[in-house]
Order: structure tokens, then sequence, then C-alpha cells
């Protein structure tokens, strides 16, 4: 399991925020200052400043520790324009009905749930920006074997440095805090064949949204383009892409 790797792993989005303030003014980096992801997601306008911290687990990195229970984030951009999937998952305490287990919050936003900026109902102004909710737990040996299959995946290993995830394609993140270790993991089609990861079919049978999932599909040059078309999410949606380092998230481009 992971809770029994010791190699630690770096933590930070030094990177990231380089990338960012270097356009900024001093009310840019009093608002860059600000955006680090709280588990506010369904707080409107949250997800604009912190999606970036959410990739990267600052929340998760933040609070990892000897005797931090353990904690596991695992996202599925299933095209940014198209659906997000977030799936948290916290170790249950160890003295409850539930020891061994976690309590898993899934959370999916795509392009029927997300609603259109540009066009709000007033009756229900912060519909635009919802997310489908749903809780479960998990019992102990359901645990393991997630966390199994997380690093059967590779997820306690290096990760692929240098790759750039771009929202236009079908990408999967998971970080880490166990054992009082942080440990990240990407993988990105086409150079990975993520409809293979067997951490996958799992989430998804404890995900009850009711959302379909958007399954990863071959894509053409135009569909991976860094401008896209963005009507279902946002008005003025511009691709980007994160780069990774040995650390996690280390540059927007």
């Amino acid at each position: 399991m992971l809770r029994t790797v010791r190699r630690a792993v770096p933590l930070a989005l030094r990177g990231l925020r380089r990338g960012l303030v270097g356009g900024l003014g001093l009310g840019g980096l009093l608002l860059l200052a600000a955006c680090s992801y709280r588990g506010d997601l369904e707080t409107p306008f949250a997800q604009k400043l912190t999606w970036f911290s959410l990739l990267n687990g600052d929340d998760i990195r933040a609070a990892c520790h000897a005797g931090a229970p353990d904690r596991i984030r695992v996202v599925y951009n299933g095209r940014y324009q198209e659906q997000l999937r977030v799936y948290d998952l916290v170790a249950s305490d160890p003295s409850g009905p539930n020891a061994g287990g976690a309590e898993l919050t899934a959370r999916v936003q795509d392009a029927a749930s997300y609603g259109k900026l540009g066009s709000v109902d007033l009756s229900t102004p912060l519909s635009a920006w919802q997310w489908q909710k749903a809780q479960a737990s998990l019992d102990a040996e359901e645990f393991q074997r997630l966390e199994r299959t997380l690093e059967q995946a590779g997820l306690g290993q290096k990760p692929p440095v240098g790759t750039e995830l771009r929202s236009t394609r079908f990408y999967w993140i998971a970080i880490a805090c166990a054992g009082g270790k942080v440990w990240f993991q990407a993988w990105q089609a086409p150079q990975t064949d993520v409809t293979r990861l067997p951490f996958v079919s799992l989430l998804l049978g404890a995900d009850h949204t009711g959302v379909p999932f958007n399954a990863p599909r071959p894509l053409s040059a135009a569909e991976t383009a860094t401008a896209q078309p963005g009507p279902e999410r946002e008005q003025d949606y511009k691709a980007f892409s994160l780069k990774v380092t040995e650390n996690g998230l280390g540059g927007l481009i």
C-alpha cells in the first residue's frame, strides 16, 4: 500500500506561480496569493481562481505530516471544456466503525451541469457553477484495493517530467498523502493508454453522481489546438497546458 512507501516528494507550486506572476501587477499578485484551494470548489468563481492549486493538491500538501490521515485526490480532465471529475478520499477514523476504510466525495462537472456563463438563470443564479456531488464510504478492503491499483498505475513512482498536460486532451492526475509523505502522478493520452488504468473502474463504481463518464477517444488536430470554442462552459475559453515536474505541476504554458 502507499502508506508503506518511504521516499519523500518535495512540495509546493512555486514554478506554476512563477509562471503566472510575470504579467501581474500588485493587485494581481495579492489575488494570486489568496488562490490556494481550500475545499471550496462549489463556491462561485472558486474554480477559476483555485483550479491549478486543486490539481497540484496544495491543500493536501499543506496538511501532510507524520500522523496525518491518509488522503488521496484523483482528477479526470475529460477535456476541460467537456467534463471534469474530482475524487477526494480521506481515511476514516481508525477508532470508528469504518476503520481502515475511507470517505469518498465525488464531484463531476460537464457541459450539461456547468451551464452557460453568458445566460445565467436568475431564478438559480449559482447554477452556472454547478457540480454534481455525491458521497460514499469505502470499507477497508475497497480502500486498500484502490490504493493498490493506483500504485500499479505508477503512483509512488517518478512522474512523467516535462509532459505538458493539455486541457484539450484526456488525462488523469493523482496526489496522495500517505504515511506523512506526498506522492504525485499524471497519465495523459495518447502517451499513456488511459483507458486501461486499473483504478478508473473502481472510482467510477463508487461514483454516485449519476453523470455518465466522458470516456477518452481519439482526437483530431483541430480538437487539440490551443484555440477552442467553449460556449458550453465559458464564453472566452482558452486552452491551457500545465507542465509536470518531479514535484507536481511546475508551470502554466
